[in-house]
């Protein structure tokens, strides 16, 4: 077995989203501005995802912010929002919260190690760690 940990993560492209990347046929994968342009797309999505650090081993934050980031994790509270117009600004508030008290460790570590990952296999830099 593997003795470390995978984090494995898929972000489907339909052909349209392929061609606005200008991937028209197989090759045009071989061209490294389009392998770029299908980084940026992918680390632009995968900037979108919300990944938050264990919040109840932060003592500074109250019990009231836990429970109200907690609630924040019920895929029925951003349904309910999906029509409002302040999504928005409750998104934001939400990241902003985040940010605040310390939450976005894990989600700015693997931001890095996609970055560090695709300079190794892009550009030859081996400093990342199979």
């Amino acid at each position: 077995g593997l003795n470390k940990n995978i984090f494995r993560i898929e972000i489907v492209l339909h052909s349209i989203h392929l061609k606005d990347l200008g991937v028209n046929k197989l090759d045009d994968l071989l061209n490294p501005i389009i392998i770029k342009r299908i980084y940026k797309s992918f680390y632009k999505k995968f900037a979108g995802f919300t990944i938050v650090d264990y919040r109840f081993n932060k003592p500074k934050i109250p019990a009231k912010i836990q429970h109200w980031i907690g609630s924040r994790f019920d895929e029925a509270y951003w349904k309910h929002l999906k029509c409002s117009h302040n999504i928005y600004r409750v998104k934001k508030r939400f990241n902003d919260t985040l940010e605040s008290y310390d939450l976005l460790n894990m989600r700015n570590h693997f931001m890095n190690l996609i970055n560090r990952k695709f300079d190794k296999l892009f550009h030859g830099v081996d400093d990342v760690d199979d």
